[in-house]
């Protein structure tokens, strides 16, 4: 949003610079005249003005949170999740595919997000010798597995430590979803 925000404020600055210009021939006249800080002072009223009126309109045209997250969840697909059931372990992960059929993985610890985005994954195996899904994001290795009855499996920390887990409920996974969404 913060990108948006520059991209229109530089894109109104530009338009202050184009009525300016579009002014050329009075300033001509008016300097001919001899009253070139009047026209200054009038440019730039003119200037303040557009880019006030630019700001506004920006500003009205900002999504709510709540919208933007509305938006999102329309392009989401949840895939499944799973949460550590192990007191030493507070790591959800939950999965979404979106509509160009790309993976988003979401991690949450400590009921934080701490990391969401289009991760890589490989096959990996715990020490034990356990199959898993190997979540590589942000330079950080997460991962998961479920088990046949896709209710059950595990999760892997940062670390490497396996634990096992349950399956993470759809209101929760876009909880996480929500928490990332901040329109300033």
């Amino acid at each position: 949003m913060k990108k948006k925000l520059l991209a229109v404020l530089i894109g109104v600055m530009c338009l202050g610079a184009a009525v300016a210009c579009n002014q050329t021939e009075e300033v001509v006249e008016e300097v001919a005249e001899g009253e070139v800080g009047e026209v200054e002072e009038q440019v730039a009223e003119e200037v303040e003005e557009v880019v006030e009126e630019a700001v506004d309109e920006t500003e009205d045209a900002m999504p709510t949170a709540e919208e933007e997250y509305e938006a999102v969840k329309a392009t989401l697909t949840y895939m499944g999740g799973l949460y550590a059931v192990d007191e030493n372990c507070d790591l959800q992960i939950a999965l979404f595919r979106n509509t160009d059929g790309d993976i988003l993985t979401v991690i949450s610890k400590g009921g934080v997000v701490t990391d969401y985005g289009f991760a890589e994954n490989e096959e990996a195996e715990t020490e034990d010798g356990q199959a898993y899904t190997k979540i590589l994001i942000d330079e950080k290795e997460f991962g998961y597995s479920f088990d046949e009855d896709l209710t059950t499996g595990i999760v892997v920390d940062e670390d490497g430590a396996s634990y096992k887990a349950n399956e993470l409920a759809e209101e929760e996974a876009f909880a996480m979803v929500k928490s990332t969404i901040v329109v300033e």
